[in-house]
């Protein structure tokens, strides 16, 4: 019997290239839905402050392919699979797989994101906890967090707290994952970087569906739209320029 599932969780924001005056400038966190998060975001994106900063963020492509060679390798094509937009779902999914694996060993997380998802103020399961309530409910679990470089910059890492961090995907090499977690995490996400969520989507599907196989794959319609704010944009320019010109009035 193994000793652990390994488990590999993916939040797309871990490849984002942004600073933090930049992260400033994103909502304030709250997990909302696509249509909730296309609103919100229009709102930062229409505030011409801190839409030059947004508009700047990019992606890291070089990371983009890398985690995609690794999935294609260490990820066998029956392995269960989740891509979603929240990371609060993990929970659920990570649960369910050590049930169909009878509940024996233990559980490693490997969790590829910005954010350690670890605590918060919430008692019961979100995006930003999910993490402990599985080292919680499920025995002997383990975690190793793979986190965007600014992250100990934004969170005051220190390695005796965090030990587990580390910034490079190649911790992930030589391992072979049992079941695979991906989300888009809108909120902490710009919809200008949807196209590259969509295309990560889509290289995992074509690699984890096979023609014998297709029930081990589950993929939420709203976190493979691409939000396109433009329409409320617009509007809000409209109406911020009617409030300005107002003020000097």
């Amino acid at each position: 019997m193994k000793d652990a599932l390994n488990i590999l969780s993916i939040d797309f924001d871990y490849f984002q290239k942004v600073d933090p005056e930049t992260l400033y400038c994103y909502p304030d966190g709250h997990d909302f839905g696509a249509e909730m998060s296309m609103m919100i975001w229009a709102g930062h994106y229409a505030n011409k402050h801190e839409s030059e900063k947004i508009l700047k963020v990019e992606v890291d492509t070089d990371k983009i392919e890398k985690i995609k060679r690794i999935i294609k390798k260490a990820c066998p094509v029956d392995s269960p699979v989740m891509i979603c937009n929240s990371h609060k779902h993990a929970y659920q999914f990570i649960k369910q797989v050590y049930s169909d694996n009878g509940r024996r060993g233990r559980v490693h997380v490997y969790n590829v994101d910005m954010h350690h998802d670890l605590f918060n103020n919430n008692l019961n399961v979100d995006c930003g906890n999910w993490v402990s309530h599985i080292l919680k409910d499920i025995p002997k679990s383990t975690i190793t967090w793979i986190a965007n470089p600014i992250s100990r910059q934004m969170y005051g890492l220190d390695e005796s707290r965090f030990s587990m961090v580390s910034e490079d995907l190649s911790t992930l090499d030589g391992i072979q994952f049992d079941a695979l977690f991906i989300c888009r995490s809108d909120i902490w996400t710009p919809p200008h970087l949807d196209s590259y969520f969509r295309d990560l989507a889509n290289a995992v599907a074509d690699h984890m569906i096979s023609d014998f196989r297709v029930d081990n794959v589950w993929i939420e319609d709203e976190a493979v739209f691409e939000r396109d704010c433009t329409p409320m944009i617009d509007e809000l320019k409209h109406v911020y320029d009617m409030i300005e010109l107002n003020e000097r009035h």
